[in-house]
């Protein structure tokens, strides 16, 4: 993800925007893994970062930015003020083999390491982890995994 801000442009700045669409995958999972993550762009108008700065307050996330969103149309032509931010977030690579094989303790370190949740872990892997201990429930998962390729059965989608 990309974001940036005109700030003391002085003067609203002229966009151009020429991008897929707004929600294309782009790549493809290569042995059961999965496709990329979709592309999203958009403008947060009258952002409260620079009241935020004023505080002392650091912007963490841009899911913490308060303003008004806007989704702009692939091909289109906009401006920013300076209080807008404009935000790309663009697709990586698909996933390589099937989640549900991952190592459960690979998927531990992701949550402990930030680079995952509990909640991503449960969904998209099927590991369980106790949030307490930080230790996977291993009765659990195998119970999470087992039903989600039943699902996967079901559904077609294996």
């Amino acid at each position: 993800m990309t974001a940036w801000m005109p700030w003391d442009a002085g003067s609203p700045l002229s966009n151009v925007q020429m991008t897929q669409g707004f929600d294309v995958r782009l790549g493809n999972g290569a042995s059961g893994g999965y496709p990329a993550p979709h592309t999203l762009n958009y403008v947060i108008r009258n952002a409260d970062v620079k009241e935020r700065f004023r505080r002392g307050v650091p912007v963490r996330s841009i899911e913490e930015v308060a303003g008004q969103r806007e989704y702009p149309y692939p091909k289109s032509f906009f401006s920013l003020a300076a209080e807008d931010i404009l935000v790309y977030w663009n697709c990586g690579g698909g996933g390589y083999g099937d989640p549900l094989e991952r190592d459960p303790e690979m998927v531990l370190q992701d949550v402990k390491g930030g680079e995952v949740t509990i909640e991503f872990a449960r969904e998209v892997y099927g590991v369980i982890i106790d949030a307490a201990t930080m230790s996977i429930a291993k009765e659990e998962t195998e119970q999470r995994r087992t039903e989600m390729r039943a699902e996967r059965l079901r559904e077609g989608t294996v």
